[in-house]
């Protein structure tokens, strides 16, 4: 890899962001967005551990990070501390992962559970310097930092969700797949449906392709074994969710609201940010959800209208440019939720627009207010 002085900088950016927001009392615990005045009992393990908090409601790192110290989701104690238990239990690798490396020390987990995301970003980071190797001078430092440092990237590390993690499995699985090893690809697939189901959306990355040799197009047999990998990449998240079915009782928000016929929450968003501004509101969240919304509109368009199905981020991210369209208006309710859902749609883009004439013009609209506004939310 050639000398990345962008990438070198952003590290030393968010390194440097979540460094300013430890405290000498409650460490990194602030990344977890806990509420001041918390609207559940937390689990018993964290009674009497210090722990940041934040005005209003939190945020969903709150739930998983409490899941992390007891991941027990039959407790009726653990159930009673989180909004929507089944929901949040189903997103189950990062939530272990933290449980493990605690080693039963609910600090510690809170600690490690709050950097895991430092330590993605930082894995990501570096292979999607390999990526964007073959792009030749400044697109390249544009094309990995529209990636690493847009909105949907660093808000999971700012608030300790669980969305980056799966674009990582993803990144791992291109590789794996250009390399000639599908049963990896199948492994890394399924560990991104473990951290959120959605994952499986980027199933299409272990269908079969036109060979480049011959130009023969797949038979049936490589129909099968490809539905057969994506099966078995599917079924842990599947096997997982139906044991939470038969073993946690229904109870929390439903969360209706996820999902819309299209296109009309987004149009909704739409109407809603241009209401506010046309009133004089210019707050960031009404300016960049108009801004930021249209260039992720913009980035589904091209995926959609533009198919290349013999590159593997092309396969990765055209789920997701689909799922766009369905996203409901509780996941508008903050546009940047929706960059966070459709994040492997935004790196598919990112990496595959040509870099034509029209490379800056159609970067700028795709990406300015997702990059503007992500780094601005990172800062102290």
């Amino acid at each position: 890899m050639r000398r990345s002085w962008f990438a070198a900088a952003a590290v030393v950016f968010v390194f440097g962001m979540v460094a300013a927001r430890w405290d000498a009392g409650t460490g990194f615990t602030s990344l977890l967005r806990f509420a001041e005045h918390f609207p559940l009992p937390r689990v018993p393990a964290l009674a009497g551990v210090p722990v940041a908090t934040v005005p209003g409601n939190g945020y969903d790192g709150q739930y998983y990070s409490q899941l992390a110290v007891q991941p027990d989701v039959r407790l009726p104690a653990v159930r009673a501390a989180l909004d929507n238990p089944a929901y949040r239990a189903r997103r189950i690798l990062l939530i272990l992962t933290a449980h493990i490396l605690g080693g039963g020390n609910p600090s510690l987990t809170l600690e490690i559970y709050a950097l895991q995301n430092v330590v993605v970003w930082l894995a990501l980071g570096w292979l999607m310097l390999r990526e964007v190797d073959p792009i030749p001078g400044l697109p390249r430092a544009a094309v990995w930092s529209a990636c690493m440092l847009g909105i949907g990237s660093l808000d999971n590390i700012r608030m300790g969700l669980v969305d980056l993690a799966p674009v990582l499995m993803f990144a791992a699985g291109v590789a794996l797949v250009r390399s000639g090893r599908p049963r990896g690809a199948v492994a890394a697939l399924a560990l991104a449906g473990l951290t959120r189901e959605t994952s499986l959306l980027g199933g299409a990355l272990l269908a079969p392709v036109t060979d480049g040799r011959s130009g023969a197009r797949p038979g049936p047999g490589r129909w099968l074994r490809a539905a057969a990998r994506w099966a078995l990449a599917a079924a842990p998240v599947l096997l997982w969710t139906a044991w939470l079915r038969h073993n946690v009782p229904a109870s929390g928000l439903p969360f209706r609201g996820n999902f819309g016929w299209p296109p009309l929450p987004f149009l909704r968003n739409c109407a809603t940010c241009l209401r506010h501004i046309a009133a004089g509101d210019l707050g960031s969240r009404w300016v960049f959800g108009l801004i930021a919304g249209a260039g992720l509109a913009g980035q589904s368009i091209f995926l959609l209208l533009r198919p290349r199905w013999t590159e593997p981020w092309w396969r990765v991210g055209v789920g997701f440019a689909v799922l766009f369209w369905f996203l409901g208006d509780d996941v508008w309710h903050g546009y940047w939720a929706a960059a966070r859902v459709v994040l492997p749609m935004t790196f598919a883009f990112n990496l595959l627009a040509p870099r034509d004439r029209w490379f800056w013009a159609r970067f700028t609209a795709a990406n300015a207010g997702l990059m503007v506004h992500g780094i601005w939310r990172m800062l102290p």
